[in-house]
């Protein structure tokens, strides 16, 4: 989370002579890092990453917090000032204002009526200082708001007052398909584990913790306000921000669980800016509702274990102006024991020992601990292991040089997809959290995810051959899913130019026997058009082209041809060397034949029935295919004495009148 801090602003809260390239050194070695300053007149600007767990520091004050217990380990002298506030006058004739509650939504709520509004510009200091801070100044009630934020970490809101007209307010779970108009004049449908705010009369006037509504907004003729703040349940503003998709700062703050006792800070600092620039009065009592308080937290830690777990030795006494330093309290009930007291604004992310020792090692210096290489020590993977890496790694190379891109995609892919092929989304593992849509379902084949790949680069090659070595995941009842490792290509180019790179990845690993079988069951590819691949009468995989009406559902202007096999086969019969075979040494006679295949044959089908017709042939190598018509060329070697050419003739003349081949 990346914020950004005014170094001027910092100064009401920071007693230091330190300049800001002195905060951006230091600061990043020990706590938020400090990426950029930039200059803005007499100001300058720092853009301050922080961790997500670290919502305390999202504010001005949480920076100069840090900032005071960083700054003395380098010699700068530096002490945090805490925010001087006004005691709250209390009115004599308070008017209505109803707040209903309830304590599994909110965990704390409080709120004033404040009279005499005049909306209007802002005085020069706040207004400058928003704006160094990309925040846009609206007028002087949204500021003051924006202003409390950015200053306490703690996002505040304000109604018209006259606009709710019951003058109550309400916080309820929303019902399904009920509507909202924020304040960016965008509807919104909700549905039921929203939290809203309403009038008590059903009309929605707010989404607490993410963005306001629009009927409930502060105008020009607004006359008086509710300044209300309320700590509502993280998880639930999280969901509704990510799935409405409105992304506000107040919803990036509130969805990181900041304290619900860093609301009164931020209340008793808003009254006081209403009355000191504005001059207004309240016209309610403030209200207060924290059903149950935020319990006090106290870890107890081994000061023996804290040098153990850092690498260095550290005393009790060290340990504790360390811890003191960042607003902890510290008791020692003996001499290796420290009582640790947590302060209110890190109740979320101070949880366990390890916690509080790694507070003591970021402030000490990450870069003062010593340095020690730990000795390396190698893990052999399982043998069966190993070589399925292995193999892996060469069909790579092979795919590699053959033309192919490799290509990752996710292993979760969108409902939309699934639907495109016909794949039932129900008889897929679905992610219940997910952040995208396009994420959702966990693959079971990898033949949609490159189908989309060739969508998405269709049009800037010609030619795409692409392959993806992955996981799928088929769901079994009751159990973890069955995980199985395939090797997936896709082609737009044609069958055979696919065919032909499936026999040289085969050829090179040493598999031999492969035959193509007519018919298949991969319901992704077309029932006339693909092909089982065998080794041993073992099925290893499938070849074929993807069914038209998925590529039609697509929207690819070419058909595609797809291969899909399961890794650990392949890896089975994958061999290191081939079989010998002595090399004959009579001479060899090559006669091409062209015939044509009958429509109820496969072609190895028909060229196993040619390979048994004759003794004398070696080899039979694919030339040529146009129309219906084949051609190949048969290789001839008597293995006891040279073969001459009108012998090799015969031999072919009577693999004709076997097979009963016509000439062509």
């Amino acid at each position: 989370m990346t914020i950004k801090i005014s170094y001027n602003w910092l100064l009401d809260y920071l007693d230091t002579k330190a300049t800001a390239s002195d905060l951006q050194k230091y600061l990043s070695l020990c706590g938020p890092s400090i990426e950029h300053i930039t200059r803005i007149g007499s100001d300058y600007i720092l853009d301050t990453e922080i961790t997500s767990n670290r919502v305390d520091m999202a504010s001005h004050i949480g920076v100069a917090r840090e900032a005071a217990a960083i700054l003395p380990r380098f010699g700068l002298e530096a002490k945090f000032k805490p925010l001087e506030l006004l005691k709250i006058n209390i009115p004599n004739n308070p008017i209505p204002l109803k707040i209903i509650s309830d304590k599994s939504l909110c965990r704390r709520i409080m709120a004033v009526v404040i009279d005499k509004v005049s909306v209007r510009q802002s005085e020069q200091q706040i207004k400058n200082r928003l704006e160094s801070v990309g925040v846009r100044s609206l007028n002087n009630i949204i500021d003051i708001t924006n202003y409390i934020m950015l200053e306490t970490g703690q996002p505040t809101h304000v109604f018209d007052y006259d606009k709710i007209q019951t003058h109550i307010i309400q916080i309820r779970l929303a019902k399904k398909n009920e509507t909202i108009t924020t304040l960016d004049n965008k509807t919104h449908k909700l549905n039921s584990d929203d939290i809203v705010i309403d009038d008590g009369n059903g009309l929605i006037i707010d989404l607490p913790g993410i963005m306001g509504a629009k009927n409930s907004a502060v105008t020009k003729d607004t006359t008086k306000i509710i300044f209300f703040i309320d700590s509502i349940d993280p998880l639930s503003i999280r969901k509704t921000s990510m799935r409405l998709g409105i992304r506000t700062l107040a919803a990036t703050i509130n969805e990181k669980n900041p304290s619900p006792d860093l609301v009164k800070l931020a209340f008793n600092r808003g009254v006081q800016l209403f009355q000191k620039q504005n001059k207004y009065h309240l016209l309610s009592r403030p209200f207060d509702d924290y059903p149950v308080e935020q319990p006090i937290k106290k870890i107890s830690i081994n000061v023996d274990q804290i040098s153990t777990k850092i690498g260095l030795s550290l005393s009790a006494q060290e340990i504790s102006r360390i811890l003191e330093s960042l607003d902890f309290e510290t008791v020692s009930s003996n001499p290796k024991i420290l009582q640790v007291k947590v302060p209110y604004f890190r109740y979320s992310d101070i949880d366990s020992q390890d916690d509080i020792i790694e507070e003591i090692a970021r402030i000490y210096g990450y870069f003062r601990i010593p340095s020690i290489i730990q000795r390396t020590e190698i893990v052999y993977q399982p043998k069966a292991e190993e070589k399925i890496f292995n193999e892996e790694l060469k069909i790579k190379y092979l795919l590699k040089y053959l033309g192919c891109h490799e290509t990752f995609n996710y292993s979760l892919v969108s409902k939309q997809l699934l639907k495109s092929m016909d794949l039932k989304a129900d008889r897929h593992l679905r992610l219940s959290n997910t952040i995208s849509s396009d994420i959702e379902y966990l693959r079971t084949s990898l033949i949609p995810s490159l189908v989309k790949n060739c969508k998405d680069n269709e049009g800037k090659k010609d030619d795409l051959r692409l392959f993806e070595i992955a996981k799928t995941y088929h769901y079994k009842v009751g159990q973890l899913p069955d995980e199985k490792r395939y090797l997936t290509l896709a082609t737009n180019t044609n069958y055979y130019d696919l065919k032909g790179i499936l026999e040289t990845v085969f050829d090179q690993l040493k598999i031999k026997d492969i035959i193509f079988v007519k018919g298949h069951e991969n319901s992704l590819l077309s029932a006339n058009y693909q092909v089982s691949i065998q080794s041993k009468k073992q099925t290893i995989g499938c070849l074929g082209q993807l069914n038209e009406k998925y590529r039609v559902n697509v929207k690819l202007k070419k058909p595609i041809f797809c291969a899909e096999f399961d890794l650990e086969h392949i890896v089975q019969l994958a061999k290191p060397i081939s079989a010998f075979i002595p090399m004959s040494s009579h001479a060899t006679v090559k006669l091409d034949l062209t015939f044509i295949i009958p429509k109820k044959m496969g072609y190895d089908d028909y060229i196993q029935q040619i390979e048994k017709t004759s003794s004398l042939i070696t080899n039979i190598e694919f030339i040529s295919h146009y129309q219906n018509k084949i051609t190949i060329r048969i290789s001839f070697t008597n293995p006891l004495k040279n073969i001459t050419e009108n012998e090799a003739m015969t031999e072919l003349t009577r693999i004709r009148g076997v097979m009963d081949l016509p000439s062509v």
